[in-house]
């Protein structure tokens, strides 16, 4: 475990975003499942990213890299061939187990994916419930899931306030099925923008989806002549993890610009930069005196679409001068409990959350220097908000390296910038 020392400073000067690992890892999928060899560029060697890589290339696809890491030369699966392995290893990695799931099932035969045990304790039932109409082998244990059969395709009906991942994995595997099928989204449509950018990917790599709207459902129609095509992506920068990188210039205090981002992006986290404006912007000495009225005062943002955002929201609100959150109820399903996370660590700045099923209200108070060590709980998202608080206010945060899930290099990159930090213990 790392630990890492803050001291109150000021971020300055330019950094670049990272590479999106939610795109990086789509267009490794569609590489992996194309003809011939595709090149990715502009990738981070994330653990995320590195699981991706791994679980693909058991499943049979050939992933080669540059020496800087940054490029990878990928050949399609030879479904003629078994695959590398019959045991999938996803780590930690809840889109690459959600997205290789269908995968696996486009061969037949067994397989075992297997991973941390936090990753089986997420939710992953709306498979099993899902491909009891394809009669497929279906078994989760606390370390692994076990498949055998094939995904028929056809005809598929999911609510849609699951995770996207469930329906990306459809999506993706789908048109290699041989099979017209179809995906009904039902209910209300959350985390929608993550489809968006699975169904451009898909576009790229020569597959073409058909969107039907009607009736408050959603229906993707997948025809039975698609086929991915090998081609050449170049990964365009994150805007989850620069909203981030962003969180260390509030209340105003630092003057930190995020380089690398596409303004026409379909990442639903662009809209980090409005939710930060408004947060900033909120004035508590126009609101009225009870606690219940000023909460009501209060800028309330809706995360449905982006809960990556969850942690780094939280800390902008209590940076300035509180906020509202709703859509929030799939928080608890992450890398961590993260709404319990945030008040556990928000706590020890002098900060009482209030945490609902679905609303978490984060009040005006004083941010103070904590008394304790603050812990990462094995959360990327957590160990960076608390960094822009700890830059704040200073802090001890014990579990930094979790940031290698999806920002490897986070805490060199802020040092350069002038965060004022050490690194304490690396046993």
């Amino acid at each position: 475990m790392s630990t890492v020392r803050i001291t109150p400073s000021r971020a300055s000067g330019t950094i670049t975003a990272p590479p999106s690992k939610s795109m990086a890892v789509r267009a490794l999928i569609c590489a992996a499942l194309a003809e011939g060899e595709s090149r990715i560029e502009n990738l981070l060697l994330s653990e995320d990213i590195q699981a991706a890589v791994g679980a693909l290339r058991s499943f049979g696809a050939g992933i080669r890299f540059d020496a800087a890491g940054s490029t990878a030369a990928v050949t399609g699966v030879d479904f003629d061939r078994p695959p590398v392995s019959a045991v999938i290893d996803c780590r930690e990695s809840a889109s690459a187990l959600r997205f290789m799931i269908p995968l696996c099932l486009l061969r037949g035969g067994r397989v075992r994916l297997t991973g941390s045990q936090r990753l089986f304790e997420r939710p992953l039932n709306v498979y099993e419930d899902l491909f009891k109409q394809d009669d497929i082998y279906y078994r989760k244990t606390e370390r692994g899931i076990e498949l055998e059969g094939k995904l028929a395709g056809g005809d598929y009906t999911v609510r849609g306030d699951i995770s996207s991942q469930f329906i990306t994995g459809l999506l993706l595997a789908l048109p290699v099925s041989g099979k017209e099928s179809s995906i009904t989204v039902t209910g209300r449509f959350q985390s929608r923008p993550y489809i968006a950018m699975t169904l451009q990917m898909q576009e790229l790599f020569g597959v073409s989806v058909k969107a039907e709207e009607a009736a408050g459902t959603v229906r993707y129609r997948i025809g039975r002549e698609c086929t991915y095509r090998s081609t050449v992506y170049e990964t365009e920068g994150d805007w989850s993890n620069a909203a981030y990188l962003d969180l260390l210039n509030i209340p105003g205090n630092g003057s930190l610009q995020i380089a690398g981002l596409d303004g026409d992006s379909l990442q639903g986290d662009r809209i980090y930069r409005d939710y930060y404006e408004r947060i900033k912007r909120y004035d508590p000495a126009c609101g009225t005196g009870t606690a219940a009225s000023r909460a009501a005062d209060m800028p309330s943002l809706d995360i449905s679409d982006c809960p990556d955002l969850g942690p780094a929201l939280i800390a902008a609100a209590a940076l300035c001068h509180g906020a509202v959150l709703t859509g929030t109820a799939r928080l608890a399903f992450k890398e961590s409990d993260r709404g319990r996370a945030m008040a556990e660590e928000l706590a020890k700045f002098g900060i009482g959350i209030t945490a609902e099923e679905d609303r978490i209200i984060i009040p005006d108070c004083p941010l103070k220097t904590p008394g304790v060590p603050l812990s990462g709980h094995n959360d990327h998202r957590i160990v960076m908000a608390l960094s822009a608080l700890a830059a704040a206010a200073g802090g001890v945060i014990e579990g930094a390296e979790a940031v290698k899930k999806s920002f490897p290099g986070y805490f060199e990159k802020i040092g350069k910038a002038g965060i004022d930090l050490r690194k304490v213990r690396t046993p």
